[in-house]
């Protein structure tokens, strides 16, 4: 990055050829790596998280190598589902119940449909898995109950042993 005096900043107006309308960018430059600040009037970091083509530009014509880190909104990276989540006032965000309970789904339907793929080549293994998968089914299915009745039992303070 250019060495800039702390004082600099950057007022421009970009007018698009092919589009109506003109955006107004603030560009201030830092001599410390990554601290970059820049707004436009657009808004789209403000409203989506993301830099617009605007500022981008400005970036690149200030020969800015790296976004500043504070463009780099944490719901893009790789640690986006690691940590407390924050809605946009502040409020933090509560793990979705079902999300366990769906990515158990995601793990099983594959495998089911794989065992259902190779018992289909033959009669005798589709038999052999349909009556499996209804035992199966009816064990589930026995497990649940009692686990839903002895959740009912433990919030009603009912001991079930």
């Amino acid at each position: 990055m250019n060495e800039y005096d702390d004082a600099i900043v950057f007022d421009c107006v970009i007018n698009r050829v092919d589009e109506k309308g003109e955006w107004r960018l603030t560009f201030k430059p830092s001599r410390e790596e990554n601290e970059a600040t820049i707004t436009c009037s657009c808004k789209k970091f403000e409203k989506w998280g993301i830099l617009c083509c605007h500022a981008l530009r400005i970036l690149y014509d200030h020969d800015v190598k790296l976004l500043p880190h504070k463009y780099i909104l944490k719901r893009w990276t790789r640690q986006a589902r690691c940590g407390v989540v924050y809605d946009n006032k502040g409020m933090e965000i509560d793990v979705d119940p079902k999300l366990e309970c769906s990515n158990r789904y995601r793990q099983l339907c594959p495998m089911r449909i794989k065992l259902a793929s190779d018992a289909s080549e033959c009669l005798k293994t589709f038999f052999m898995v349909q009556k499996a998968v209804e035992k199966l089914s009816k064990k589930v299915f026995e497990l649940l109950i009692k686990q839903s009745s002895d959740a009912v039992d433990s919030e009603c303070g009912v001991d079930s042993e």
